[in-house]
């Protein structure tokens, strides 16, 4: 887990990949890894802040969306603190700006928190726990911030909630919308004595709305994560699909440090990425064409255009092979039936298909995991939920780590 920029750390990146069929038109959204665009410049750039108006298709005041491009936060502190305050006499004595002016739908004091108003739609906005079970997000009648999967009375030590979407135009002569989908996604973690692997878990959920105006159909999702365990230069990934799970580990049994990237010298852990509520339909890796001691195939390293990311999205390789359970698998020739999953087997076992198995070179690996929803009407909500979970153990190698997931991600389900 993130400690401070001279720690070692896990994870480098995540990101949301999206793609549909609209008829015979490919529709994709994906975003990797994000650089500087000018505020007021929202060419090129996939994902920006906001919600999108659902009678028009189209974000809400496109001149000023910068004034979305908030994280509301709250921790358990402070909810504890606004419980204990309105339980003394069904009132606030001394309102927490956090909790009051949190997004949730209908809250009559938003504006009068955050400066501007929030659009209210049957969807929802962020996730609450509704004390008087009215629908409408109100700090003065006792309603606090939780995610929809947690138990009233179980707070996480932090919640974050933002929203964004894909509806602007990539390009100022694009007619088209990639998706017109709003996405709202909420964050939150623990701290629990005595209970490790639930400290070292990260948990978030996407709210993923059509807010096209259009049905679509073949809707994939996929959970991109660039799984960077120290160096990022020495690391293998696999997947268990029984568990719905992708995961990252070291290829070597020392991690040293790489590019001023420290490492976990001995005994690096294991970083797993579990859907909750989903079923993955499929897992795929590819690699940075810029590293390895052994150039990766361009075919297997990042997407650059649509239809490569719709070929990943479908367990494809970038130039739409097929994924074949063999070597790398990346085998144009091979007369091997197709899978979905790269790399399901435990790397403890020699028998079974994994890249320690098969002694394949390093790389700076990313991990894709596939969900296939099928239909995606107009106004309909899709959910996906995670938890993003480090596995150690300084009794164990950097292999048989892997075999901690098999035991502790049923713990985290």
């Amino acid at each position: 887990p993130f400690q401070d920029l001279s720690s070692s750390n896990t994870i480098f990146a995540g990101g949301l990949w999206l793609g549909a069929m609209d008829g015979s038109q490919l529709k994709v959204s994906f975003q990797s890894y994000q650089t500087y665009i000018p505020r007021n410049d929202p060419a090129h750039q996939v994902f920006l802040p906001g919600p999108v108006n659902p009678a028009t298709s189209k974000p809400y005041g496109e001149d000023d969306f910068h004034k979305f491009n908030l994280i509301w936060s709250v921790n358990r502190h402070d909810i504890l603190r606004h419980m204990a305050d309105f339980k003394k006499n069904a009132f606030l004595d001394e309102p927490i700006l956090s909790i009051v002016g949190w997004p949730g739908h209908g809250n009559p004091y938003f504006h009068e928190v955050n400066g501007f108003d929030f659009p209210n739609t049957p969807q929802g906005e962020a996730p609450f726990y509704d004390r008087s079970g009215d629908g409408i997000y109100n700090a003065f009648d006792g309603d606090y911030p939780l995610p929809e999967a947690v138990a009233p009375g179980i707070i996480p030590e932090q919640i974050l909630w933002l929203v964004f979407n894909d509806a602007f135009t990539r390009a100022p002569d694009e007619e088209e919308f990639p998706l017109g989908v709003e996405v709202q996604l909420t964050a939150w973690a623990f701290f629990a004595e005595g209970d490790p692997l639930l400290n070292r878990t990260l948990f978030s959920s996407y709210k993923i709305i059509n807010r096209s105006g259009k049905d679509l159909q073949d809707f994939r999702c996929g959970i991109w994560t660039d799984i960077d365990v120290g160096c990022y230069l020495n690391d293998y990934a696999g997947c268990i699909p029984a568990l719905n799970a992708y995961f990252g580990y070291n290829a070597t049994p020392l991690d040293e440090d790489c590019n001023n990237y420290p490492g976990f010298d001995s005994f690096p852990p294991v970083q797993a990425v579990t859907l909750l509520d989903q079923p993955m339909s499929g897992y795929i890796s590819m690699q940075n064409q810029l590293w390895g001691a052994v150039p990766p195939d361009p075919n297997m390293t990042d997407p650059a255009t649509d239809e490569e990311t719709w070929h990943y999205l479908n367990s494809r390789w970038r130039s739409g092979e097929p994924l074949t359970p063999d070597g790398n698998g990346y085998n144009p020739s091979s007369t091997l039936e197709p899978v979905k999953f790269a790399f399901p087997g435990d790397p403890n076992d020699p028998a079974v298909w994994s890249q320690y198995a098969q002694n394949l070179p390093h790389y700076d690996e990313r991990g894709l995991g596939i969900i296939e929803f099928g239909n995606f009407q107009k106004g309909e909500v899709k959910t996906v939920a995670l938890a993003y979970s480090t596995h150690q153990d300084s009794a164990l190698n950097h292999v048989q780590q892997v075999g901690l997931l098999y035991d502790e991600i049923p713990q985290i389900q």
